[in-house]
């Protein structure tokens, strides 16, 4: 099991494409030089065709990053004022955001048609980013029992590339931000901003709704936003 870091900057204004990639750009510079980490990836909001079929649009982070690491001793090194983290937080490009951090444990799971990335280089792809912001009655029993069936269901969207679930940990971070307590993140990844819309109204998505209706109850909210995702993938087995 590997483990990333979610930092989430917020905004009243929206990032421009020109904003993104440049922000893109340093992100992979900053992965680069870092010691210890797998890969980054930078999630921008982007408009689908067509809406989710079950969830209002909401209005989305001006980005979010995510870095990987294969242990947690090199994630709680990068959250520092001189670390990867840092270095992200304190970029002049985001000085108007107001940023949160989380550390989580990944899981990854299989896809029938999954991509392949290339070290060293970027590579964009189109995310629904999901974030479980709150409480179950028994949140071992919600996540043992979501684990268990819903992943499962996820690989079965149509064009998936990738499947992933991250879950909460207690971490060591000198970064002065707030630190954000969502009990679990997703992501499910597809080549085009068209495949994802395509996924959601699938009969999967369907299946997808009924099975989480299924679960132990869960208070709280869970922000839906689709994204470009822009990856720097510096290990071949990143993903």
């Amino acid at each position: 099991m590997s483990f990333c870091a979610f930092l989430t900057a917020s905004s009243g204004n929206m990032l421009s494409l020109v904003e993104i990639d440049r922000l893109s750009a340093r992100v992979g510079d900053i992965a680069r030089a870092a010691t210890r980490l797998r890969g980054a990836i930078l999630h921008a909001p982007t408009i689908l065709p067509s809406n989710d079929p079950f969830l209002q649009t909401e209005i989305p982070p001006a980005c979010v990053l995510q870095l990987y690491f294969g242990d947690i001793d090199a994630l709680e090194d990068a959250l520092t004022a001189s670390g990867a983290a840092g270095a992200v937080v304190n970029d002049p490009a985001l000085s108007g955001c107001t940023w949160t951090q989380q550390a989580m444990a990944v899981r990854t799971f299989a896809v029938p048609a999954p991509c392949k990335p290339v070290s060293g280089e970027r590579r964009e792809a189109f995310t629904y980013l999901v974030a479980y912001d709150g409480h179950a009655v028994d949140n071992n029993a919600w996540l043992s029992q979501y684990i268990r069936q819903h992943p499962p269901i996820m690989t079965q969207l149509p064009a998936v590339r990738e499947v992933e679930v991250c879950s909460r940990v207690d971490y060591c971070s000198s970064l002065d931000i707030p630190r954000a307590t969502a009990i679990q993140r997703n992501k499910v990844v597809f080549d085009s901003a068209s495949a994802l819309a395509q996924s959601l109204a699938s009969p999967v998505r369907h299946a997808l709704r009924r099975d989480f209706e299924s679960l132990p109850r869960f208070e709280g909210v869970t922000p839906h936003y689709p994204m470009r995702s822009l990856a720097h993938d510096l290990a071949a087995e990143f993903v």
